[in-house]
This record gives C-alpha cells, sequence and structure tokens, in this order.
C-alpha cells in the first residue's frame, strides 16, 4: 500500500485499513499495548544485572507481537523467543532481507535469478530467510 503510485487504487486500500487507525482501533490496541510493556519491562529488569542490553531490539519485538496480536489474533512471541536477550530469528531475517532486496534492486541477473526460484529452495542456500518462508506458509 505504501508504494502505490495509483492514486484510486490506494485510496481503496487505504479505506480497508482505515479501521484499524480509528480511536476506536487504536483504543482496541491499549491492553494490548499493555501487556507487552509489562513483558518488555519485566525482562529488561532481569536483564539488567547481567549487563548491556539491546533496547531496540525489544522495541521491535514489541512492536511484532502487538501488530502480530492484532492483525492476526495471535501474537508473534518475540519477547519470549530469547530468554537472555531481545534477539529474534524473524527480525534478523527481515534485516536479511532488507539487505537482499537493495542486492536485488541493483543486480538485473540477480533479480532474474531469484524470481525464477521459489522461497522454499532459496532458504535452503539462504538460511536466514527461513522465518520469511514460515511467516508466509503459515498466514
Amino acid at each position: 500500500m505504501f508504494a502505490e503510485t495509483d492514486e484510486t487504487l490506494h485510496k481503496q486500500r487505504r479505506k480497508a485499513l482505515n479501521p484499524f487507525f480509528s480511536r476506536a482501533g487504536v483504543q482496541k490496541l491499549e491492553p494490548i499495548i499493555d501487556e507487552k510493556i509489562a513483558l518488555f519491562k519485566a525482562k529488561l529488569e532481569r536483564l539488567m544485572p547481567k549487563g548491556p542490553i539491546n533496547v531496540s531490539m525489544g522495541m521491535r519485538c514489541i512492536t511484532v507481537d502487538v501488530i502480530s496480536q492484532f492483525a492476526f489474533g495471535k501474537s508473534n512471541d518475540l519477547m519470549h523467543e530469547n530468554k537472555d536477550t531481545f534477539e529474534a530469528e524473524l527480525l534478523h531475517a527481515v534485516d536479511e532481507t532488507g539487505k537482499a532486496l537493495v542486492e536485488l534492486y541493483l543486480n538485473n541477473a540477480l533479480r532474474w535469478i531469484a524470481s525464477s526460484i521459489p522461497l522454499s529452495l532459496t532458504i535452503k542456500v539462504q538460511t536466514s530467510l527461513a522465518p520469511i518462508h514460515k511467516l508466509q506458509v503459515v498466514r
């Protein structure tokens, strides 16, 4: 939706998402956000004595957990994926996908190859993309 250049199509797609951004839609998110922040705070307090913490990854975990709970009715539960950090496979896969997209944009031959190979085969070579494939299969 964000990259849509056709104004009519953009309005159609935006209209479908409007209920999520209405006052009532955002208020529905409040309990989910409160729950995830409480989990984050508890984990942060537990990890603080152990040394430096990547809080940025924690914020990303909260974001994915809230959005997945709201959008799909089931949280991805990234906050609990790693008990000693906020690291999560899905977040690393998203980062790898972003890097891969830049490569594809800049390299026509690679873009052609990538469009010819199914993701299920690609993850055998690039295992870090497996969580992205899992999302496509599960959803």
